[in-house]
């Protein structure tokens, strides 16, 4: 009889060959750390070019201007071209109001309006929430002539709004409580 457990060993590798032969596997595939690091480096670098070449404001519609406006910065106006003339010319807007946001802004035909000479609490507030709530009540779909001053304040053009039997918005709301007179 012949002993065949010596070919079984030569075919089959000890347990030690075996975790040696699967490490062996394992480095192959591995990346090395630089590679990797190099990589992410290179796409970082791609990223910030790419945000600093593409321009901002990809995807909006841009109303083409005709001439230049002032741009509101932090409630004031910065210069962009604008003459004189049209940074002090009031203009009148006329529509129903679409939208109370707060005691002291109003949006007439879509066109946020801050009100002028007047000042209320803001929204987070008690005093806040009811003046816009008497708000609400006194122009919700109302129909308001507003002449605005030409100035901005954030994205609202502050004006002063008036009621077709040509009552002032803010004298009214001032004479309920709610709101009072800002002096700016």
């Amino acid at each position: 009889m012949q002993d065949f457990s010596m070919i079984r060993l030569a075919t089959r590798p000890t347990p030690t060959q075996r975790q040696w032969l699967k490490l062996k596997r394992k480095r192959k595939r591995r990346v090395p750390v630089a590679t990797i690091g190099l990589i992410l480096t290179s796409v970082a670098f791609v990223l910030v070019i790419a945000f600093q070449v593409v321009p901002h404001d990809v995807g909006r519609t841009v109303p083409a201007k005709t001439t230049a406006s002032p741009t509101a910065v932090r409630s004031g106006i910065a210069w962009n071209g604008a003459t004189f003339e049209s940074m002090t010319a009031s203009r009148t807007v006329v529509g129903r109001v679409t939208h109370v946001r707060d005691g002291d802004t109003i949006e007439v035909s879509g066109r946020p309006i801050r009100i002028d000479k007047l000042d209320c609490a803001e929204m987070r507030t008690a005093d806040g929430r009811l003046a816009s709530s008497r708000m609400r009540a006194l122009v919700s779909g109302q129909m308001l002539s507003c002449t605005l001053s030409g100035r901005k304040s954030y994205d609202r053009w502050i004006g002063s709004c008036r009621f077709p039997d040509g009552r002032d918005l803010a004298s009214v709301i001032k004479e309920d409580g709610y709101c009072t007179r800002w002096r700016g």
